[in-house]
């Protein structure tokens, strides 16, 4: 049987997998006051941080260096 993840577990694996950092600020109180698990909340805070830059440079460097692609940045 799975486990169920904490709140903290949950804002750690959304910060990782999306911006490969550690929450921040806002994940990390959303996950103490025990909110991240509320579906809307959930949905909210991965629209904000596919949003925020450090996602797409995570991607663009993940796949850059996966495909061995060479990316011209303006």
């Amino acid at each position: 049987m799975a486990e169920q993840l904490s709140d903290r577990e949950i804002a750690v694996r959304l910060a990782k997998f999306l911006w490969n950092s550690e929450p921040d600020a806002t994940l990390v109180a959303l996950a103490s006051n025990g909110k991240l698990r509320d579906p809307s909340t959930l949905q909210q805070q991965v629209r904000r941080l596919l949003a925020d830059g450090r996602s797409a440079e995570f991607l663009t460097g993940f796949f850059g260096d996966w495909l061995a692609l060479k990316i011209c940045r303006k």
